[in-house]
């Protein structure tokens, strides 16, 4: 599917048999350019359709192909059946992920010094009694809601031209 929509992004139902493709006037026969999908899909599956590998053919037009008329249909149904009806110009967000973290890679949870300045302290406690009430005011600190100002920016990229939205 991500080769479709990279590389055959302007063929869809409505312009895959006239996109890059012409019916020779008076023939069963139709001139396809190299970058259609039909030609990439019939050197991969000739035997499929009954035809022979385009990039077997000799030609004197170096881009585009001879291809019989039913294995050109043939081609275009199997890519409306397999490719074409799955693929999509609307993407699913409910895949999207998004990782937030801190400019400086810190985690959320690390704490500076700065934030037990309020918690209160009697002076008497020793080491093992300050750590016990260090450990209780950090876990309530840490629970808290706390409001985060940031800044999201989004870069994508259309696959029908590559070009990137900001």
């Amino acid at each position: 599917m991500a080769t479709w929509e990279e590389e055959f992004a302007k063929w869809n139902t409505d312009n895959l048999e006239s996109l890059c493709a012409m019916s020779v006037p008076d023939t069963d026969i139709v001139m396809v350019h190299l970058e259609h999908p039909v030609v990439q899909l019939l050197d991969k599956k000739f035997q499929e359709f009954g035809t022979i590998a385009p990039s077997a053919q000799l030609s004197n037009t170096p881009n585009w192909r001879q291809i019989p008329r039913a294995a050109f249909d043939k081609a275009c149904q199997w890519l409306r059946d397999n490719i074409l009806s799955k693929s999509s110009k609307t993407f699913d967000l409910s895949q999207f992920t998004m990782h937030i973290a801190k400019i400086d890679s810190s985690k959320f949870t690390d704490l500076n010094a700065g934030c037990f300045s309020q918690m209160s302290i009697t002076g008497s406690e020793n080491v093992q009694e300050m750590n016990e009430k260090k450990g209780q005011y950090v876990n309530i600190v840490v629970q808290m809601p706390f409001n985060i100002d940031i800044k999201l920016s989004l870069h994508y990229c259309l696959s029908m031209n590559m070009q990137a939205i900001y």
